[in-house]
This record gives C-alpha cells, structure tokens and sequence, in this order.
C-alpha cells in the first residue's frame, strides 16, 4: 500500500541474479524484481514475492535468463504499510541452476506408449524471464522445463510423481523456437496422483515441439 524503497543492480554474466532480505524493525516485507529500458521507462514486472526469504516472513527473488550487464530495478515495501523502519537487502550470484532452467535447455522427453518415468529437480533452479507466468498452482519461480515432440496423433499426457517435492505446478506451452513467444495451452495443480500435476492435451499439430515447465507450489519447498 506504498512506502515502497528502490534498488538497481547489474545483472553478472551468468544471466542470473538472487535477491534476498532479512528482518530489521520490518519483519513481514514484499519484493518486486523488474526490468525497463531505463528508470523512467517502462518497467515490466518479472516476479514479485512475499515469503520465499528463510529470514521469516520476508521477501526473496531468485531470476535466469536475464540479459547480462543489465539492469534490474528491485522494490520494497513493508506488508501493509504499517510497520515503516530498517531492514536489510543484498543480491548476489547465486550458484548455477539445472540445465533445464530455461526453455532453450529443455530435457527433451520420449514420448512412449507407456510412462517411462525421467527423475528431475529443481535445486538452484530460477525464475525463467519471458515466457508468460503460469495461470495455476501459486507460480513463484523455481521452474525447470522440459520438451517434448508431438506424435502423429496430436494428443500427449504428461505425468508427475512425487520425491522431495510433493505438491507441483505444470504448463504446457506452445511456440515456434525456444526463444518463443509462448502460448500457454494448459495449466494444472493437481490433476495427478495426490497434490502432483497431469496434463492432457489433444489437438496438437503433429511433429511439432511443445514445451512443459514445471515448478514447485510457492517454491518454498
């Protein structure tokens, strides 16, 4: 509700940027990651975060696949505003994600006529810039992608299971290349076995490539 606080940072080369606050007077902070063609651009908004910091109920925003030597513009502000004081804040490169972070890193996945299961993760892994968010399942970064080639018939099924992450988020999304645009297609919570994702699609255009990203509900986990 205002009384918000800004920094700008440059973005290293590794394309990746981890910003994380910690508990002052405020203790209870939201954070907002942008990027803009200058700070009286416009600015559009690449995630925004309420809890993800292990310090308590602040704020942390973990990003890939930013443009190296650029600049990002972070915002502050106290939940609420009615707790205005001191707190502080910090961005560093943070260590290297999964190879599948971003669309053009995709784990390519056979498509069977049965499940053939492919064991992945999300450790270190970033927000991905670009695509558009997902529209389910508490989307707070940590996604990784994988892609997939489309079977003669046009339909897929793309299946979950559980290991350290229980509770998923999945999309499914078609573009031309890796670098897009996307067009998210389908978004599921928990259509799958307990709180884990399934998607199925149909109407596909054959031999095309589609692309899944997958994420961890609120990433916190």
């Amino acid at each position: 509700v205002g009384n918000d606080v800004w920094y700008s940072a440059t973005v290293p080369a590794s394309g990746q940027i981890l910003v994380n606050t910690n508990t002052g007077v405020i203790t209870d902070g939201g954070m907002a990651l942008y990027t803009t063609t200058g700070c009286s651009g416009t600015f559009t908004l690449i995630e925004c975060d309420d809890d993800d910091s292990p310090n308590g109920l602040m704020p942390q925003i973990s990003v890939g696949g930013l443009t190296p030597g650029s600049t990002v513009y972070i915002r502050v502000w106290e939940k609420g505003g009615d707790n205005n004081g001191t707190f502080s804040i910090c961005a560093t490169n943070p260590p290297p994600p999964p190879a599948n972070d971003n669309p053009c890193g995709a784990t390519l996945l056979p498509v069977n006529t049965s499940c053939v299961n492919t064991t992945a993760t999300t450790v270190n892994a970033m927000a991905t810039a670009g695509p558009p968010a997902p529209t389910c399942a508490n989307y707070a970064g940590g996604d990784v992608w994988f892609r997939m080639v489309v079977p003669a018939s046009g339909n897929l099924i793309i299946e979950t299971n559980t290991g350290v992450i229980t509770d998923g988020g999945m999309a499914l999304y078609t573009a031309p290349s890796c670098a897009g645009p996307f067009t998210q297609e389908v978004c599921d919570d928990d259509g799958g076995t307990g709180l884990m994702p399934m998607i199925t699609a149909s109407g596909l255009a054959p031999g095309s490539t589609v692309y899944v990203r997958f994420w961890e509900y609120g990433n916190d986990n």
